[in-house]
């Protein structure tokens, strides 16, 4: 397979890449409602020989910076396939093979094939799910008409890595509800607003019963995917009546600065650890997390992840 290419050096405070920068252009329509930028080049997009063009390549759809992705446990990476200027591919193999790299050690860890997804979102994706034994540097790479693409990212620590992961509990986060917005203005940037705001996620997770717990700002998503998310949930959310939905926005003033670079995050954001958007936490009745669908997700794939917390 070769050796990974090294890891580039992304300056990326959590704010930058709440606005933006988790490797990834959205030229093309993307279902996005307004807010941040969504143009521009690709982080994370490789080619192939260390930097050759080709006629794909492939873009990281999460923070490969660092801080996002653990060692040693089950985690979950997506990726889409654009051209040259990191304008997203409507149209990509149905499947890819994946070989996970390790710069370290100079070889593979991990092959995975996975088919793509994209069923009730406008844009189709690959997730890959793999684990690696040691914090690194590593790269995802796959051939796309007979040439290797890849995309580096980096792999921390696990005690580096806030997010909750399977198997942690959840985190009792007092949300906003329509009945108290806790401050938070507004409480729901979807129009019309989601239901997913009656109960906090402290409350849900003291009723006993299965969460998908979205963390997502649909008017001001970096990534213009955080409004088909929504609705992606609002519509599989009545096929499973038992588990609670909660919803929370990423900024807690946005609808009240007149820049959004100037907007303050959410408290749940920083509960927990968000370097990114969106984020949905799926969790069984005991309050314990099942997985997490991380950057995007579709239809398939949400319904995967509901019957799992249901079963």
């Amino acid at each position: 397979s070769g050796a990974a290419p090294s890891t580039p050096a992304f300056p990326l405070t959590r704010r930058s890449v709440l606005l933006g920068g988790v490797g990834l252009a959205v030229a093309a329509a993307c279902g996005s409602s307004g807010g941040s930028d969504d143009s521009g080049a690709a982080a994370g997009a490789g080619g192939n020989d260390g930097g050759a063009t080709t006629d794909s390549v492939l873009i990281a759809f999460f923070n490969i910076s660092g801080g996002a992705v653990a060692s040693g446990i089950d985690q979950r990476i997506t990726f889409g396939l654009g051209d040259s200027d990191g304008v997203v591919s409507d149209e990509v193999p149905p499947s890819l093979d994946f070989v996970i790299v390790s710069e370290a050690q100079n070889g593979e860890v991990a092959t995975v094939t996975t088919a793509a997804r994209g069923e009730g979102i406008p844009r189709p994706y690959y997730p890959v799910r793999f684990t690696v034994p040691a914090p690194g540097n590593y790269a995802a790479v796959t051939t796309v008409d007979g040439e290797q693409v890849s995309a580096a990212f980096a792999v921390s620590d696990p005690a580096q890595v806030p997010l909750v992961q399977p198997g942690e509990p959840l985190i009792p986060v007092d949300t906003p509800t329509v009945a108290d917005a806790r401050g938070v203005d507004p409480i729901c940037t979807r129009d019309p607003q989601c239901p997913f705001h009656e109960v906090t996620l402290t409350e849900a997770i003291a009723e006993g019963r299965p969460i998908a717990f979205l963390l997502s700002t649909p008017e001001y998503c970096s990534t213009g995917i955080c409004g088909p998310t929504l609705d992606v949930l609002i519509d599989q959310q009545a096929a499973y009546p038992d588990v609670r939905v909660v919803h929370a926005e990423i900024y807690a003033d946005a609808g009240s600065v007149a820049n959004l670079s100037e907007a303050q995050l959410a408290p749940a954001v920083d509960i927990y650890g968000l370097s990114f958007e969106p984020s949905l936490v799926l969790a069984r009745a005991d309050g314990t997390a099942s997985d997490r669908l991380d950057n995007i997700y579709d239809v398939s794939e949400l319904d995967e992840g509901l019957a799992a917390i249901t079963s």
